[in-house]
């Protein structure tokens, strides 16, 4: 009788870590969707922001934004980095966990980039540092001297 209570003792313990390690993956699995699902959304969201701001209709009125801009239509990637809108969009989509520092900013960069590179409308400069419209760029390059 003591054999067979210590089998079954035996049995339900040698259950249990499977159990423990099959729910482990299956949370570590879901964690990692869950961030792939957030890089998404921020990309997503991001972009829409981005596309925005480099949009006819904004570039229209957006003095500043080009004024940013070099001879060839670029804007500094950390120059968009620093809209509030964005700032927004990735504190809010991938904000740091309890006691980590928020992004770094080459990490922040690096989810810009991403967003911009799946965008139909904007493209990197060949240095991944600066972004600008794929077409019609030239028609909001400002002359030398209205830039600051």
């Amino acid at each position: 009788l003591s054999h067979s209570g210590s089998s079954e003792a035996d049995g339900a313990a040698a259950t249990s870590p499977a159990v423990s390690r099959a729910e482990t993956q299956s949370n570590a699995s879901s964690d990692a969707e869950e961030s792939r699902s957030e890089t998404g959304e921020m990309q997503s969201t991001s972009l829409d922001s981005v596309e925005f701001y480099f949009s006819e209709n904004n570039l229209e009125l957006d003095f500043f934004l080009r004024q940013q801009m070099d001879a060839k239509g670029f804007v500094p990637l950390d120059t968009v980095l620093n809209f509030r809108r964005v700032q927004d969009i990735i504190q809010t989509v991938a904000p740091p966990g309890p006691g980590q520092a928020p992004l770094d900013r080459e990490r922040r960069l690096s989810l810009l980039r991403d967003a911009v590179l799946s965008s139909h409308i904007l493209e990197l400069s060949q240095d991944r540092t600066r972004l600008r419209r794929k077409q019609n760029w030239e028609r909001y390059v400002l002359p030398a001297q209205t830039k600051r």
